[in-house]
C-alpha cells in the first residue's frame, strides 16, 4: 500500500465514482479499479458497496478514509515545512574557545548581515570536544585553533594568529625586553584546560626543551584568564588577538620569549570529508575567506 494508492481511495470517497476520480487523477478506470481492488485484497474487506449510479463507502472504508486523509495531510505538511526549512539554511558552527572570543562573532554578523536567509547555531568549545561532534554529524563545520587528529577531518588553514607570553604590567617581568622559555616556566601559569588547542601548542614547546609547567590555574574562558593575569594571579600563554584592548590600556605586557621559535598557527576550518556543503556551510566559508580581523576583538 502506498500513498498513490491512499491518494485514488481518498478521491473515489469523495465523488461515489471511479470514472470521475480517474477523470480527476487524469488516469484510467482500469488503475482505479484495480487500486481499489489491491486495497480491499490488502485489507480483506470490502471498501465500497456497488450500486447501479454510484458507490456507497462501507464501515471499513470510512476507517480507512479518516486514516487516508490524516496521512495525506501530514505528507503535505512535511513537504511544507521541508520546503520552509529548505529556505531558510540552517548551519550548525562549532569553534574553539580563543576563536569564538575574538573572531567568530564578527563572522557570524557579517553573515546575518549579508544573507538573511541563513541561520547560524554556534557552539563554543575545546578542539577535542568540536572534533568529536564533527565526527558525530553535530556539527556542520567549524573553525578552530588546536590540531586535529582523526583522518575523517578535512582542514584547511585560514586566518594566521600568534601565541605570545603575557603578564600583567607591574609584573617583575614586564619591564623585561625578553627572557628564556627556562626562566619563564619559574613563574605560576595560568592556562586553558587540557583539551584546548593553545595549550596543546605551548606545552610541546616545554617539553621540547625539557621543562615543566608550573600551573596555578586552568580556564576554560579566555577572557577569565586575561583578567586572572591583569590582576597579579599569574603569567599565561595567549592568542595576540585576544589582548589588543589589555595592552592598549597598558593592563597587560607581552615578553618575548627569546630562545623560543614564534609560536605562529592557523586558525582551520574543519568538517567531515563525508559532509554535504550546503548552501549555508558555502556562505560560512565564504564569510572565514573574507576575514580581515576588522570586526575581532
Amino acid at each position: 500500500m502506498t500513498l498513490r494508492h491512499l491518494r485514488i481511495f481518498v478521491e473515489v470517497a469523495t465523488t461515489r465514482t471511479m470514472s470521475r476520480a480517474a477523470s480527476n487523477l487524469h488516469i484510467s478506470q482500469p488503475t482505479v479499479s484495480q487500486v481499489i481492488a489491491e486495497l480491499e485484497k490488502v485489507y480483506e474487506t470490502k471498501l465500497f458497496e456497488r450500486f447501479s449510479k454510484e458507490l456507497k463507502i462501507t464501515d471499513s472504508g470510512r476507517l480507512l478514509l479518516r486514516y487516508a486523509t490524516h496521512t495525506l495531510q501530514a505528507k503535505t505538511s512535511l513537504e511544507k515545512a521541508m520546503r520552509e526549512h529548505n529556505a531558510m539554511d540552517l548551519i550548525r558552527v562549532g569553534g574553539t574557545v580563543t576563536v569564538g572570543t575574538c573572531v567568530l562573532n564578527g563572522i557570524v554578523r557579517q553573515i546575518m548581515h549579508d544573507h538573511a536567509d541563513v541561520n547560524v547555531y554556534l557552539y563554543v568549545n575545546n578542539t577535542g570536544v568540536i572534533e568529536r561532534k564533527l565526527l558525530n554529524n553535530d556539527l556542520d563545520i567549524a573553525l578552530v585553533e588546536g590540531r586535529i587528529r582523526s583522518r575523517e577531518i578535512l582542514t584547511r588553514p585560514m586566518i594566521p594568529d600568534t601565541l605570545v607570553f603575557v603578564c600583567d604590567a607591574a609584573h617583575p617581568l614586564a619591564e623585561r625586553e625578553d627572557l628564556t622559555l627556562e626562566e619563564a616556566c619559574v613563574f605560576p601559569f595560568i592556562l586553558r584546560e587540557k583539551g584546548s588547542g593553545t595549550r596543546a601548542r605551548f606545552e610541546e614547546a616545554v617539553r621540547a626543551r625539557g621543562l615543566t609547567l608550573n600551573v596555578r590555574g586552568e580556564y576554560n574562558n579566555a577572557e577569565a584568564i586575561v583578567n586572572a593575569v591583569s590582576e597579579g594571579l599569574g603569567v599565561t600563554v595567549i592568542s595576540s588577538r585576544l589582548i589588543r584592548k589589555d595592552l592598549a590600556a597598558d593592563r597587560l605586557r607581552i615578553v618575548p620569549l627569546k630562545d623560543c621559535e614564534p609560536m605562529e598557527r592557523f586558525f582551520c576550518l574543519a568538517w567531515h570529508r563525508d559532509k554535504f556543503l550546503s548552501r549555508g556551510v558555502r556562505v560560512f566559508i565564504e564569510a572565514v575567506e573574507a576575514f580581515d580581523g576588522s570586526f575581532g576583538r
